[in-house]
């Protein structure tokens, strides 16, 4: 599985209940921002954005939290709130495809990771 050429590595399969699948960008030979972020978070960390996505699961195809998980500001991709965690992702139809990961150290997202994770967005929906 890739998007524009890039290999989607299966975060969260789910099962014959799920109706959403969770992936990032990149795979342990294309090592991506995003696959390096998930590769170096810890298992708490893990267990939390587990718990955002049984919640986006449930609510398919609504999906949406005030907190949780909403649009990313004034943008047409989505961000994933976990505690500290952020993860900046997009619909490809039922896959939640996610493409930037920051650990935040202040209420919200620094300048210069705003502008990294718009980039990178119209980089990617550009192919």
């Amino acid at each position: 599985m890739n998007y524009s050429g890039i290999p989607l590595t299966n975060i969260l399969f789910g099962n014959e209940h799920s109706k959403i699948k969770f992936v990032c960008l990149g795979n342990e030979s294309y090592k991506t921002q995003i696959y390096k972020f998930f590769d170096n978070l810890s298992d708490k960390n893990i267990d939390s954005i587990i718990g955002v996505l049984g919640y986006i699961n449930n609510t398919f195809p609504v999906c949406s939290h005030p907190i949780k998980f909403k649009k990313f500001s004034g943008q047409e991709f989505y961000e994933i709130k976990a505690y500290q965690i952020r993860i900046a992702c997009f619909w490809e139809k039922n896959v939640l495809i996610a493409f930037y990961g920051i650990v935040k150290k202040r209420d919200d997202w620094s300048k210069k990771d705003t502008k990294n994770v718009i980039n990178l967005y119209k980089k990617l929906k550009k192919y």
